[in-house]
């Protein structure tokens, strides 16, 4: 019998008796009249449609399964089955043995930190950092994690780097994943070389949620430098699959000098297609721009695109026309900071560009920055703001 169609004939079965005993007349008929026969084949029929409902799974019936929630809420079971006992599954024991792991791993990097750190206590330092090359080979996955993270911080603290090498080394290929991202981003900190960008293009392939820890660390051993394997691994993480928000990324890219082509174009890419206000579009401004040397005519227009009238929008674009553009740029830049600074009215406005012409114009540009600061004469800061700039001198 159908779900659906045993529960709605229970529920018909006990209006039935329900109906039948209000309104059949009260009779003194003996026991095994018509009217207890008719009665005692509906609780049949209700027996056997209890017994139908609380069978096991695997049958075509409908059974409501309740978790127990507590021994003394224990349903009896059915008539004539067999009592079964509540199956306790180890995935409901597994994730509390973990979280205790969790937690004392982080208890042990706090005391790790408190230990390294200290200036007073050199034996207490060292059996900390013991204690973590000990991690680093050993079977517990949340302390070997924290252990291998960590190293990154230990920065100018005395201790051996060459020993911490090679524990780092021999985890990058580990199977687990976590100590896999871990280890190759020591790496780029701890006695970091060339090769280790290979490492952490292959851990950024894995898709985890690491991508601005990875970006960091790419750009410390690239120096800034977005090109080969680093220019690889960046498109990784800028993928529209990863991850990581693409704002982070650009954080973890934060400053770079140079990048190829194809990494530029990518940027460009999730900038044109991010709202104004969105995290994505702020962060390239802000981190990926102003030192980028020399810029694209591709990353010049999107500057100007970009440039509006607001107090964020300029602190963010403006900084970037500062370095890395030829005299053409410098030029059309100069054009576009004086449209907007003789329609803008707001005093902080007009200081951002005043710093930002004076930093890319021209000779030629002399009489609009001398009126600009003639019109600006009440305010005497941005009056002299644009006066330095006219009077600065220039080539033509």
């Amino acid at each position: 019998m159908k779900p659906l169609a045993a529960f709605l004939l229970g529920i018909l079965a006990c209006s039935a008796v329900w109906w039948m005993a209000r309104t059949w007349p009260a009779t003194d008929a003996p026991a095994g009249s018509a009217r207890d026969a008719r009665l005692d084949d509906l609780e049949r029929e209700l027996a056997a449609l209890r017994a139908r409902l609380d069978r096991s799974p695997g049958h075509d019936t409908w059974e409501v399964s309740r978790p127990p929630r507590g021994p003394a809420l224990s349903v009896p079971p059915a008539p004539g089955a067999e009592p079964v006992a509540p199956p306790v599954a180890p995935a409901q024991r597994a994730p509390a043995a973990v979280r205790e792991a969790q937690l004392h791993a982080a208890a042990k990097r706090k005391a790790w930190h408190a230990a390294v750190s200290s200036l007073t206590d050199p034996a207490g330092r060292q059996a900390a950092l013991d204690e973590m090359l000990e991690a680093m080979g050993g079977d517990d996955q949340p302390l070997r994690v924290h252990a291998l993270s960590y190293a990154r911080w230990l920065g100018d603290v005395p201790y051996d780097k060459q020993a911490f090498r090679r524990a780092i080394e021999r985890r990058v290929g580990d199977e687990d994943i976590e100590t896999r991202v871990a280890a190759a981003i020591a790496l780029a900190y701890v006695e970091p070389m060339g090769v280790d960008v290979e490492a952490l293009v292959r851990v950024a392939e894995l898709g985890t949620g690491d991508g601005e820890q990875i970006a960091l660390a790419l750009n410390r051993l690239s120096h800034g430098v977005w090109e080969g394997r680093a220019a690889d691994g960046a498109l990784v993480l800028l993928g529209d699959g990863y991850p990581t928000k693409k704002a982070f990324v650009m954080r973890g890219m934060k400053g770079p000098v140079r990048m190829e082509p194809r990494v530029e174009a990518r940027l460009l890419e999730i900038v044109r297609a991010a709202s104004p206000q969105d995290y994505d579009s702020a962060y390239f401004f802000h981190f990926i721009t102003p030192d980028l040397r020399p810029k694209s005519d591709a990353v010049v227009d999107l500057l100007v695109e970009a440039m509006g009238t607001s107090d964020r929008d300029l602190r963010m674009v403006v900084r970037s026309f500062q370095t890395g553009l030829d005299e053409r740029q410098k030029q059309r830049a100069a054009q576009a900071l004086l449209r907007i600074a003789e329609s803008a009215d707001r005093a902080s406005v007009q200081r951002h560009l005043a710093t930002a012409v004076d930093s890319v114009a021209s000779a030629t540009d002399r009489s609009r920055m001398e009126a600009l600061a003639a019109r600006y004469e009440a305010d005497t800061a941005i009056s002299a703001l644009w006066r330095q700039a006219a009077e600065r001198p220039r080539p033509r």
